[in-house]
């Protein structure tokens, strides 16, 4: 699988792999660019087995999309190959509200990586090649501002950043894989190549063709990690000019930077609205039940939230641990009355939601809280599990959807953020676009 292979290096390295052999899917945000690049290798290499799917790694559900389409058409991927990007754009956002380059560069990657590794790791032997920027070198990190918002935007300072974060969560990739693995991963600077890369700068032809290398040049390197068998026995290493570099530079080899960004990515895809994204997955088998119920454990601290629409994430200084706790629990209790709401009266779904109380768990682990107090205030599990016992078993609630419990009770009269259902249906729609959700899911 190679990504952005319709023109440039990409298009180059379908070719020389078709060559050898390969059976090859290429992504590309355009189809029609995609089938006249296969075509052009055709014209080549008649016998060429070649496949174009669309993908925009700007767009989370794209990348999903794309990644089922291959898992619907082959049981084991042998080589991905990363190689699409974006270079020094104007200041724009991807679907999914992240900068352009950084969405494009590296979380869409990111995903469609840890997506198809399943499949990779079905193969015999699987590589992931990752084809990054000897710009790197300058990179940093801005976990203050992943976004560069707020004025700090350069074209020049976003590329780094997306370049140098590929670099890192290579090797973390390779960290986290193991030595054992059949899975070995791969990340290059492929020179300074004549592509449409540099379609957002005003470089004249004359110069490119004096100081750039061919795309013929450009793919070298990247065709080096992906076919040369004495690279079997390493995994997370850097690349140029196919040989490996093992001096980098400080900021690419900072493991606490690397498992920060790492991580951090993981958190943003799968925990910050994965109650709801799980909930919405499963919804069409819990649909198949006789009746079916949804249990949300919120907390009364949704009492003091407030959904910041502008700034959800609470960058830029607007972060509080008390501001993001209350405004994730409104949020699951707008959740709940949404969902109820779009599932209607007849449904064989019914959804609740609840405060269990200030119970003594591993939840305070990141407050203060001495343990004499927690004994002496908080409630023990057993007694905190009440009322999502009551809300999973009590025959009496079989008509009723959407409401908030409390204490084994319902709750009737709310706080006035908690009822607004403006608010709800705006951050439904909101969460359905951060999720990337599918349209087939959508209710």
């Amino acid at each position: 699988i190679i990504t952005g292979a319709n023109t440039g290096i990409g298009k180059e390295t379908a070719l020389q792999l078709s060559l050898r052999g390969a059976k090859i899917y290429i992504g590309c945000r355009s189809l029609e660019k995609a089938d006249a690049a296969v075509d052009d290798i055709r014209k080549v290499n008649p016998k060429a087995d070649i496949t174009s799917l669309q993908l925009d790694l700007s767009s989370f559900k794209s990348v999903r999309q794309f990644a089922s389409q291959v898992m619907e058409r082959e049981a084991i991927v042998d080589i991905l190959i990363n190689n699409a990007g974006i270079y020094q754009c104007p200041e724009w956002e991807t679907v999914d509200g992240f900068e352009m380059q950084f969405g494009t560069n590296h979380l869409g990657p990111f995903l469609l990586t840890l997506t198809l590794l399943p499949l990779l790791r079905k193969a015999p032997k699987a590589r992931v090649v990752n084809v990054a920027s000897g710009f790197y070198e300058i990179g940093k990190i801005y976990f203050d501002n992943i976004n560069l918002r707020n004025g700090k935007y350069d074209p020049q300072t976003a590329y780094c950043q997306s370049k140098l974060a590929m670099v890192m969560c290579t090797r973390e990739m390779a960290k986290r894989l193991g030595n054992k693995s059949n899975v070995t991963v791969y990340v290059l600077n492929p020179g300074v190549v004549k592509t449409e890369l540099q379609r957002h700068q005003k470089y004249s032809e004359t110069l490119m063709k004096m100081m750039f290398l061919s795309p013929e040049m450009g793919a070298q390197t990247t065709l080096y990690c992906t076919l040369q068998e004495e690279l079997d026995g390493e995994s997370g290493f850097y690349y140029d000019n196919c040989k490996r570099v093992d001096k980098l530079v400080k900021q690419a080899t900072n493991e606490e930077t690397t498992k920060i960004i790492f991580c951090n990515i993981i958190l943003t895809y799968y925990i910050n609205v994965g109650p709801f994204l799980l909930t919405l997955t499963l919804l069409p088998h819990i649909k198949r039940a006789p009746v079916a119920r949804i249990v949300n454990v919120s907390s009364s601290m949704h009492a003091i939230g407030k959904i910041y629409f502008d700034n959800i994430n609470l960058r830029n200084g607007k972060y509080t641990p008390t501001r993001a706790y209350g405004q994730s629990k409104l949020a699951v209790v707008l959740g709940t009355r949404e969902l109820a709401k779009r599932l209607g009266n007849n449904s064989t779904v019914t959804c609740y939601v609840l405060n269990p109380g200030a119970i003594k768990t591993d939840l305070q682990r990141h407050s203060d809280m001495s343990e004499s107090m927690m004994n002496m205030m908080f409630m023990k599990p057993d007694m905190g599990a009440q009322t999502t016992l009551y809300c999973t078993l009590q025959e009496e609630l079989d008509h009723e959807s959407g409401f908030y419990y409390n204490n084994c009770k319902r709750v009737d009269k709310m706080v006035k953020q908690a009822t607004d259902d403006e608010t709800a249906n705006m951050l439904w729609e909101l969460t359905c676009d951060l999720v990337a959700l599918e349209d087939a899911l959508r209710i």
